[in-house]
């Protein structure tokens, strides 16, 4: 099996277990909602089709709401940002271009990089989640705290990760 997609199945399993046994189990008020399974998504690989980037995107958006019975609210947020992802990247290309088999992290990229990247991404995973918990423009200012202060927790929960578990490579 190919060492990358062995990585990423690990990364994968792992970043879901983290998600639904502690993060989901921490109450830091209403207004916050640690995330870091997204970071699955952000971290696959940039030649990847986008297809295929909606579709683990859909899968794992699934397998959250599956453990917190969200009925499809991740997915959807999931496959959201995995549709805006080469937009983004885009965005941020450098003027030589993306090297083949390269990974967006941290590491690789770079740290301003990284964080616009991934700040932007988050951001649209938590407009898309919480407009669609919230369902209703009645509570927009709550909804635009509770987006702004999850984004900035989640945010600095994947730069942690990228500190702890990435290497150049």
């Amino acid at each position: 099996m190919n060492s990358g997609v062995f990585k990423n199945i690990i990364r994968f399993v792992s970043l879901i277990l983290l998600q639904v046994l502690i993060f989901d189990n921490i109450q830091l008020h209403s207004l916050v909602v640690p995330i870091i399974f997204p970071l699955i998504i952000l971290l696959l690989p940039l030649n990847l089709p986008n297809g295929l980037v909606m579709l683990i995107a859909m899968f794992t958006g699934l397998t959250v709401d599956m453990f917190n019975n969200t009925l499809g609210m991740s997915a959807a947020a999931c496959v959201f940002m995995a549709f805006l992802r080469p937009v983004v990247l885009s965005w941020l290309t450098p003027r030589g271009g993306y090297e083949q088999g390269h990974y967006p992290s941290l590491m690789v990229m770079g740290f301003s990089w990284f964080i616009v990247y991934a700040s932007i991404c988050i951001l649209c995973y938590h407009i898309a989640y919480f407009f669609i918990e919230a369902f209703s423009v009645r509570f927009m200012a709550e909804t635009i705290l509770k987006i702004l202060l999850s984004t900035l927790i989640s945010l600095l929960l994947f730069i942690v990760h990228q500190i702890i578990f990435q290497t150049k490579s």
